[in-house]
């Protein structure tokens, strides 16, 4: 699995569409064949660490899980990690990393 970021490409890039993510997953995939998938990142900033305004950012920014070609590209305070990753467990979202 890989996560593309930043997929808007130049006319200078060649024969693409120049439809950005779907262009250069579907390019990515005849190079390197089916057994391989691209996710398209979808930005979350969660910036609260108390419980309750953790509850209520969660609830608001991920309203529901990514379509099959993406996925929640989540930030947060590395205190609020644990927290953040067990809300999204108890929303039933499986499509996300956390990072820094």
């Amino acid at each position: 699995m890989f996560v593309l970021e930043g997929t808007e490409l130049p006319q200078a890039a060649g024969t693409f569409n120049h439809n950005g993510f779907a262009d250069l997953s579907k390019r990515l995939t005849a190079d390197l064949g089916q057994d391989v998938k691209f996710l398209q990142p979808v930005a979350v900033n969660i910036t609260s660490t108390a419980t309750a305004d953790l509850k209520k950012e969660v609830a608001d920014k991920c309203t529901q899980n990514p379509n099959e070609n993406q996925i929640y590209a989540i930030t947060c305070p590395e205190k609020s990690r644990r927290a953040v990753k067990q809300l999204l467990d108890d929303r039933g979202c499986t499509c996300y990393l956390i990072t820094e």
